[in-house]
């Protein structure tokens, strides 16, 4: 193993897990995206441009370096993600059922650590930088965006 892999936190090994999934489907998602984006903008003109001028005005400086900071592609999975429960239903029906209890014990067991995982860093993160509960100034600077382990 590599030693920069050792250094490297969990959460910026997910971010780059992320971005080399992007880079791959980037020419399968791009077409659909451009031809969504034109329809919606031919139908709904005036909506679309709201909301383009909504997503750019509260654009964060760290959207591009970010995963799912694209309502398109967050929409994108969320219709996957229907797609494959409703055709793993129709497939399922003709097969004999499987027991996936199992399964489903390791799924919310590996659910529950990544949330107390993500919750407990939010945390750390927090108390570091000083953060209280409300009226927390926004830190656009490089010293905001990385997350320490």
């Amino acid at each position: 193993m590599s030693s920069s892999i050792l250094t490297t936190s969990v959460a910026d090994h997910f971010i780059n897990l992320a971005h080399t999934i992007g880079i791959l489907t980037d020419p399968f998602v791009t077409p659909i995206e451009n031809v969504a984006k034109f329809t919606f903008n031919s139908t709904f003109p005036g909506v679309y441009q709201y909301f383009a001028e909504v997503l750019e005005g509260y654009k964060s400086p760290f959207v591009d370096r970010l995963p799912l900071m694209d309502p398109f592609h967050v929409v994108l999975i969320a219709i996957g993600y229907l797609m494959t429960i409703f055709l793993g239903k129709q497939y399922m029906s003709q097969r004999q059922k499987l027991s996936v209890k199992g399964l489903s014990a390791l799924h919310n067991f590996l659910m529950v650590s990544l949330s107390a995982y993500m919750c407990t860093m939010i945390w750390v993160e927090a108390w570091k930088n000083g953060y209280t509960l409300f009226a927390n100034p926004e830190d656009r600077s490089e010293k905001g965006f990385q997350v320490q382990p």
